[in-house]
């Protein structure tokens, strides 16, 4: 650890560094664009054209039968051969750019470092971000925007489903964590849900029980039940489902490799907007779904479905 990031941690109150996170090596980055590099084969594949070429006029010199075709395989030949010798030269600057885009990259977020502290987390990304984790009151995953204009070359390294991960402190302050840029952020991400939402429950448990409303995203929750906020309403929960009437209740996320499980099988939503699917399973075998933009802190709403159902948290169905 450098001097800077303990004076940093120090500063913040962060309590001792746990694990320290740094963006993926220059080879992980190269090989997290996979379209680029799909493109390079797919026209060095186009070059085998003239390698055919070339083989064909072996085969007919051998069996001397050149002399009957041969003005009309010059022909063909040279096109191949053009063709083929493009290809490859096209391949080649591709992949060079390919590799220069990385480094540009690798050069920017050389420096960024997440610092994953006994009471806090710290994140920099040029300018510093820490969060002691009781100031923490939401986390979510959100599509990432694919804007080059305010994000640059580094758009150009995220794959089409690639979710980016949303943290919220204390006074509405925001830090956005990308999945494609960190090393082991799987873990990283696992590790900042425990702790959030083991600070962030027992907060919700009293809240729950003193008869207040708690909104998760799109979703509200009480003593009676579940409802959607709807913005058509102005933000007012809609018709409120009550606890009596669910068997159970499950969370799925549109696209995600952290920990969700995904509806990708299922119809999608009416918007494009809508990341999650909140399913509803009635004591009377019907189901209720509500595709919505945002669920926040899903484990803590998890948690708090199987204290309302009776059942041990921890201990959901699968």
């Amino acid at each position: 650890m450098s001097q800077d990031a303990s004076a940093l941690v120090t500063r913040y109150q962060l309590g001792p560094i746990l694990r320290e996170y740094r963006t993926r090596s220059f080879p992980q980055l190269v090989g997290r664009a996979w379209l680029g590099i799909l493109s390079c084969l797919v026209l060095g594949g186009l070059s085998l054209g003239g390698m055919f070429a070339i083989v064909q006029l072996g085969v007919f010199l051998v069996t001397g039968a050149w002399e009957r075709v041969r003005e009309e395989w010059l022909e063909w030949l040279s096109i191949e051969l053009i063709l083929g010798g493009s290809a490859l030269l096209i391949a080649f600057l591709l992949l060079l750019l390919l590799i220069l885009m990385a480094l540009i990259i690798k050069g920017r977020i050389h420096s960024w470092r997440i610092y994953v502290c006994t009471e806090g987390l710290l994140v920099k990304k040029g300018r510093v971000n820490a969060f002691r984790w009781e100031q923490i009151d939401a986390l979510w995953q959100k599509p990432a925007e694919h804007d080059l204009l305010r994000h640059g070359i580094l758009v150009l390294w995220q794959r089409p489903d690639t979710c980016d991960v949303h943290i919220r402190g204390a006074g509405g302050r925001q830090v956005v964590l990308e999945p494609h840029l960190w090393s082991h952020f799987g873990e990283l991400f696992a590790f900042l849900d425990r702790q959030i939402s083991a600070r962030l429950l027992p907060r919700a448990l009293n809240a729950l029980n003193a008869g207040e409303a708690l909104d998760f995203g799109d979703l509200q929750v009480n003593q009676n039940g579940v409802s959607l906020l709807r913005p058509e309403l102005g933000g007012k929960a809609s018709a409120t489902v009550p606890w009596s009437d669910i068997g159970d209740l499950k969370i799925k996320i549109r696209r995600s490799r952290l920990g969700l499980s995904t509806f990708v099988d299922e119809p999608l939503a009416s918007r494009p907007t809508d990341h999650y699917c909140v399913v509803i399973e009635k004591r009377d075998q019907t189901c209720i779904r509500w595709d919505v933009p945002t669920v926040t802190n899903v484990s803590v709403l998890l948690a708090i479905k199987e204290t309302q159902l009776g059942k041990p948290p921890g201990q959901a169905a699968p």
